[in-house]
C-alpha cells in the first residue's frame, strides 16, 4: 500500500510540471516576432483540454496553408497529446519529429525544451530509461546555453527519477537535493507564481524519495523550507484562487504521510486536519489520499464514506473502466475490505480487479492501435507533402530551364535581328553608294572620251565588265548570262571580282537594289498622294472663305443694292472674320513646314513650370462663359529642361482645342510625374470627348470631329509636330473614361 501510495503521488508530481512547462510561460523569441503564433498556441493549448480533434485540425489548417513550419505543427501535436493524459507513444512521435529538423533547436529553443522534456518524460514513464537519460543530458545543455533555470531544475529533476529507477540511488538523491535547492534559490530571486509551483514540486519530489529511503534526517530541515515557500507565497498573484490552494493541500499531505511514517503522530494529525480544511480536499480524486491513514487509524466509518464518494463521482463520469478506477477504488476497496477481515469481499474486489484490468488492456489495445493509426495516417500524409514538394521542385527546375532557354533564345534571336538589321543596313548603304558611284564614273567616262579619245586606253576593262554586270543584275538577269556576257569564267569567278570590288555579295546587291526602287517607287506614289491631299485639302479650306469674301465684296460694291447701315456693318464683320480665318490657317501651316523642315531637335532651356502654366492660361482669360479654365503644379518640381517656345505653343494648342468643345464646365490644365519619372502636362475638359477609333485621326492635318466647329484643323497636327521636335509625345488619355476627353504631353527626363 505504501509503494502504491508514493507511486502514485509521485505520478501526480510528475505530471504537474510536464503539462505546465510544455503550455505555459515567458514569450519565447519567436513569438515575440510573431504574435500570431502566440495567439495559436494559445488557442490550440485550450482545445487541448477541451476539444482534442479540433486542436488537431485547426494543427492541420495552419499547417496546410504552412503558416509555419512543419517542425511547430509537430511541437503542437506533441503538446496536446502531452496535455490529454499518457498518449505516450504519439508524444514520443511527434516530439521526435519536431526535434528532427535542425531549424527548431536554432530558431526556437524555448519550444524546444519542451518537447526535449515531455519526449525524455514520456521516455521515462514507458521505462525507456536509457533514451530518457539521453534527453535529459541534451536538455540540460540547451537549458545551460539558453540561461533557463526552469529548464536546468527540471533537467536536474528528471535525471534524479530515472537514476532513481534505474537503481542509482546516490547519485538520483543527489540530483533531486540539487534540484530542491535550486527551485528553492530560484523562488527567493524571483518569486513568482512558476517559481512558487517550480520550488515546491522539487522540494516534494526530495521529501517522497527521503521517504523511499528512510533518510530522514533531512525531513524536518526541507519541510520548514517548503512551509517557508507557502508562508511567502500568500502575497503572490496565481492564475486562480484554486491555484494556491491546491498547492498546499499537495503539500500538508505530503507533510501528514511523512510524519505518520516517521511515529510523529501528533504532526501528522495536525496536518490532516489542516489539509482536509482545504478546498481542494473536498474533490472526490483526492479523498484517496486519506484511505491509508484512516485505515490506519481504524476509522473505517470515513474511509468507507471516502470509498463510497468516489465510486459515485467515477459512475457520475462513466469512467469505471479506467486505471484511475482501478487504482482509487477498486483497490482502495480491497484494502478496506482487507482492514476489516471481510475476505469474502476482499475476493470479490480482487476479482472486480482483473476484470478491470483486463478491460483496460483491450481498451489499451484498441487505443493503441486507434493512435498507432493516427500516425501512419500522418506519416502518410508527411510522405504526399514531402513527394508533392518534390514533384513541385521538379517542376520549378523544368520552368526554371525553359525560361533560362526562353532568355537565351530570345536573346540569340535579337543577336541575329541586330546583326541582320546592321548587315542589312551596311548593304543598303553600299548600294546606294556603288548606283551613284556608277552614275558619276558613266558621266566622267562620258566626258573623258569626248575630251580625248586616246584617253580611253586608261580605263580599266574590269571595271567596264563590272558596270555592265551591274546593269544587267537591275534588269534581273540570271548569273550565268551574265558570266557569259561579260566573259567571266564561271559564277565563282564573277562573285569573288564582285566582293573584292564593292564588298557585297552579288545576289545581295540584287535584293537591295530591288528593295530601294520599290522604296523610291512606293515614296514617289506617297508624296503624289500628299500632295494631292494638301492641294485638295487647301483648295477646299481656301474656296469657302474666299467665295464668301468674293460675295459679300460684291453686295457692297453694287450700286444696284441698297444696305442699311447695320447689314453693311455686318457683312463687312464677316469679311474680317473669313480672312482673319484664312490668314490664320495658313501662319499655322507655314508654322507645320518650319517645324517639318529639320530633324534637329529643338533647343533645350531651363524653363519655370509655373510661368508656363501662367502664360498658358492668360492667353484665354475670355474661354467661354460657363467654362473655368484652371492650372496647377502637382509635379513637386519647380523648373524642367526643354523648349519654351515650343512647349508654350503645344498647351496653347491643346488648350484651344478643348475650349472650342467645352460648353459648360471646366478646362484643366496639370503637370505632374509619372511612374517613369517623366514629367507629364495633361490638358482635361468637360466637353463632347473624342469619338472612339478617332484618337489618332485628329492629328491629321485639317481633319474635324465636328464640320461645323470653327478651327482651320492644324492646332494638333502642329501640336504633334512641335512634340516630334521637343523628343516628346502627345497623345489621347484611352484610359480617360469620364465626360470630356484628356490629352497627355509626356516630356521626357
Amino acid at each position: 500500500m505504501k509503494t502504491r501510495l508514493k507511486n502514485l503521488f509521485i505520478a501526480a508530481l510528475l505530471a504537474a510540471p510536464v503539462i505546465f512547462f510544455a503550455c505555459s510561460g515567458n514569450k519565447t523569441a519567436g513569438e515575440r516576432d510573431n504574435s500570431d503564433s502566440t495567439d495559436y498556441r494559445s488557442i490550440i493549448r485550450k482545445l487541448s483540454f477541451e476539444d482534442p480533434d479540433k486542436a488537431f485540425a485547426l494543427i492541420d489548417s495552419l499547417e496546410d496553408v504552412k503558416k509555419h513550419p512543419t517542425y511547430i505543427s509537430n511541437y503542437y501535436r506533441c503538446m496536446v497529446h502531452n496535455n490529454m493524459g499518457k498518449n505516450y507513444r504519439s508524444i514520443i512521435h511527434y516530439g521526435n519529429l519536431a526535434m528532427s529538423d535542425p531549424r527548431f533547436k536554432k530558431e526556437n529553443p524555448e519550444f524546444f525544451m519542451h518537447v526535449l522534456y515531455s519526449v525524455s518524460f514520456a521516455y521515462y514513464d514507458q521505462s525507456h530509461y536509457s533514451n530518457s537519460l539521453k534527453l535529459v543530458r541534451e536538455l540540460m545543455d540547451v537549458a545551460t546555453k539558453n540561461n533557463n533555470e526552469e529548464m536546468q531544475i527540471n533537467s536536474l529533476e528528471l535525471n534524479a527519477h530515472n537514476l532513481m529507477a534505474i537503481g542509482e540511488y546516490d547519485k538520483g538523491i543527489q540530483n533531486c537535493k540539487e534540484s530542491a535547492d535550486r527551485a528553492i534559490k530560484y523562488f527567493n530571486e524571483t518569486p513568482t507564481y512558476r517559481s512558487f509551483d517550480k520550488s515546491i514540486v522539487a522540494c516534494a519530489n526530495y521529501l517522497i524519495y527521503l521517504k523511499h529511503l528512510e533518510m530522514y534526517s533531512e525531513v524536518e530541515k526541507y519541510i520548514q523550507k517548503v512551509l517557508h515557500i507557502l508562508k511567502k507565497g500568500k502575497n503572490i498573484k496565481f492564475p486562480s484562487d484554486e491555484y494556491y490552494d491546491k498547492i498546499v493541500w499537495n503539500a500538508y499531505t505530503i507533510f501528514m504521510e511523512l510524519y505518520y511514517y516517521t511515529g510523529n503522530k501528533k504532526e501528522a494529525e495536525k496536518y490532516r486536519i489542516l489539509s482536509e480544511a482545504t478546498h481542494t480536499a473536498k474533490l472526490p480524486e483526492n479523498r484517496m489520499l486519506y484511505l491509508n491513514y484512516n485505515l490506519e487509524q481504524k476509522n473505517f466509518k470515513q474511509a468507507w464514506s471516502d470509498i463510497e464518494y468516489l465510486k459515485k463521482y467515477f459512475v457520475e463520469k462513466r469512467d469505471t473502466i479506467s486505471s484511475d478506477y482501478c487504482s482509487y477504488v477498486l483497490t482502495s476497496q480491497l484494502l478496506y475490505f482487507d482492514a476489516i477481515k471481510d475476505y469474502k469481499m476482499a475476493f470479490k474486489s480482487a476479482n472486480d480487479i482483473i476484470i478491470c484490468k483486463d478491460s483496460i488492456y483491450n481498451r489499451k489495445d484498441m487505443e493503441n492501435a486507434a493512435e498507432l493509426a493516427k500516425i501512419y495516417e500522418t506519416q502518410e500524409k508527411e510522405k504526399q507533402i514531402a513527394e508533392q514538394k518534390a514533384e513541385l521542385t521538379k517542376h520549378k527546375n523544368i520552368l526554371i530551364a525553359v525560361v533560362v532557354l526562353l532568355v537565351i533564345g530570345v536573346t540569340f534571336i535579337v543577336i541575329v535581328l541586330r546583326f541582320n538589321r546592321r548587315v542589312n543596313r551596311r548593304n543598303k548603304t553600299i548600294v546606294a553608294t556603288i548606283n551613284q558611284m556608277m552614275q558619276k564614273d558613266d558621266q566622267l567616262t562620258r566626258l573623258q572620251l569626248s575630251d580625248d579619245n586616246s584617253k580611253a586606253d586608261n580605263i580599266d576593262p574590269e571595271e567596264i565588265r563590272l558596270k555592265q554586270s551591274i546593269e544587267m543584275l537591275k534588269d534581273d538577269k540570271p548569273i550565268d548570262e551574265i558570266v557569259t556576257e561579260c566573259g567571266y569564267r564561271d559564277a565563282n569567278d564573277y562573285g569573288k571580282k564582285f566582293y573584292d570590288h564593292f564588298g557585297i555579295h552579288v545576289e545581295d546587291y540584287r535584293k537591295w537594289s530591288k528593295n530601294m526602287n520599290k522604296q523610291e517607287k512606293t515614296g514617289i506614289e506617297e508624296a503624289k498622294l500628299m500632295k494631292q491631299s494638301f492641294i485638295r485639302n487647301m483648295s477646299h479650306e481656301i474656296r469657302t472663305p474666299l467665295n464668301q469674301i468674293y460675295g459679300f465684296v460684291q453686295l457692297l460694291t453694287s450700286p444696284s443694292i441698297k444696305l442699311s447701315d447695320e447689314e453693311k456693318q455686318k457683312f463687312t464683320g464677316i469679311i474680317d472674320e473669313q480672312t482673319s480665318h484664312m490668314t490664320q490657317m495658313l501662319n499655322t501651316f507655314l508654322e507645320i513646314s518650319q517645324y517639318e523642315s529639320s530633324n534637329e531637335p529643338l533647343p533645350v532651356e531651363t524653363v519655370n513650370i509655373d510661368e508656363v502654366l501662367t502664360m498658358a492660361s492668360d492667353s484665354f482669360l475670355a474661354i467661354k462663359d460657363g467654362v473655368e479654365l484652371s492650372v496647377k503644379n502637382n509635379s513637386g518640381l519647380q523648373t524642367l529642361e526643354c523648349n519654351n517656345k515650343g512647349l508654350l505653343r503645344i498647351l496653347h494648342c491643346i488648350i484651344d482645342n478643348a475650349a472650342k468643345f467645352t460648353d459648360k464646365g471646366y478646362v484643366s490644365v496639370e503637370c505632374a510625374s509619372n511612374a517613369d519619372g517623366n514629367i507629364v502636362f495633361s490638358v482635361t475638359d468637360t466637353g463632347k470627348g473624342i469619338p472612339e477609333g478617332d484618337e489618332e485621326r485628329i492629328f491629321e492635318q485639317f481633319y474635324k470631329v465636328d464640320e461645323f466647329i470653327p478651327g482651320t484643323g492644324l492646332g494638333l497636327s502642329l501640336a504633334r509636330v512641335i512634340a516630334d521636335r521637343m523628343g516628346a509625345s502627345i497623345a489621347v488619355d484611352r484610359s480617360y473614361k469620364a465626360q470630356g476627353s484628356r490629352f497627355n504631353i509626356v516630356l521626357k527626363s
